[in-house]
């Protein structure tokens, strides 16, 4: 997994204080997927959970996988939004194992990001590297050695697989992100 996927993953596992950088990423989010208060006025939420569901992810869950800690004190999953009026911003990254090869669980997740449109292979030497608007790049993002890192998606609402091989199986985060 890439160096910068597993530094974010293992910070939002941990419960770090976030708050203040999701605050200033939140500003400029796209509206919230929350439905609208019932009442007139400004509605605004907060949700931290140390759980993810397949639904939350966007995602369907590898057959057989486990959620896996890294560390005792380490989470295997982390979700959090904050919205605000049209604003909004959300995360989700969950951590899981399986005693298949990197390469069968690499086939799954691709078909899976088919449904979000082009997917991009990141450890392919050809995949965009800079940011162009309204389109997803690789930028600095690489797969770990032997593993697989894919984004499909469009900015602002972008799905991530990390995949590595561990001992004779195979450890994968899946993340969501929607917002700036």
């Amino acid at each position: 997994m890439s160096t910068t996927l597993s530094r974010l993953s293992r910070v939002l596992s941990r419960g770090l204080p976030i708050g203040a950088c999701v605050l200033a990423l939140s500003a400029c989010a796209a509206p919230p997927a929350q439905p609208a208060a019932s009442t007139p006025g400004l509605g605004a939420g907060v949700v931290v959970s140390p759980q993810a569901s397949s639904a939350d992810l966007g995602l369907p869950l590898y057959p057989g996988a486990q959620a896996y800690r890294e560390h005792k004190d380490d989470q295997p999953a982390v979700n959090f939004g904050l919205w605000g009026g049209q604003l909004g911003f959300k995360l989700v990254i969950a951590k899981y194992e399986s005693a298949d090869s990197p390469e069968r669980v690499a086939r799954f997740y691709r078909e899976a990001l088919d449904a979000y449109g082009p997917v991009l292979d990141c450890g392919d030497p050809k995949a965009p590297r800079t940011k162009q608007k309204g389109q997803l790049s690789c930028e600095q993002d690489r797969p770990a050695s032997g593993g697989r890192l894919y984004k499909a998606g469009r900015p602002g609402n972008v799905r991530i697989v990390g995949i590595e091989p561990h001992g004779s199986g195979t450890r994968f985060h899946l993340i969501r992100l929607e917002g700036p």
